[in-house]
């Protein structure tokens, strides 16, 4: 859960605090079966990394919470730069988009959750495709 909340933090402090130009908040084309896609992915993501919990207790190497905390970190700095007023369609798309997915991925091996790497595979793919179509 706490993993989880981790990556929630910038978007909470985004919709409380919104930057001056905020080009996230209005997309351009809605794409309702990506974004049903993508949500369902994330949902059905959060509830097997939450609720799929491995009886033994066991973790994976810490070099993959590592590399999690790695891309959560270029994740936070992207939203650090966004806020300074960069809104490249590089650092929606790469950073803004893919670091999550990133993450997520390093979060899910190091829990030994294979069962998540589903749906984050259809997150993975959504993502970041209706992060491209929407800023290029």
């Amino acid at each position: 859960m706490v993993l989880y909340a981790l990556q929630l933090l910038p978007s909470i402090i985004w919709v409380r605090f919104p930057p001056v130009n905020d080009v996230l908040a209005d997309q351009r084309v809605s794409r309702p079966l990506l974004e049903a896609l993508e949500w369902t992915g994330g949902v059905t993501l959060v509830v097997a990394l939450i609720l799929l919990v491995r009886g033994d207790g066991l973790r994976g190497k810490p070099t993959l919470l590592k590399w999690a905390g790695l891309f959560l970190f270029a994740y936070y700095l992207s939203w650090v730069v966004y806020y300074a007023g960069v809104v490249e369609p590089w650092l929606l798309i790469v950073f803004m988009a893919g670091m999550p997915v990133l993450y997520f991925l390093f979060v899910a091996r190091w829990l030994r959750n294979h069962l998540a790497l589903i749906p984050l595979a259809l997150f993975g793919l959504m993502h970041p495709t209706i992060s491209v179509l929407n800023y290029l």
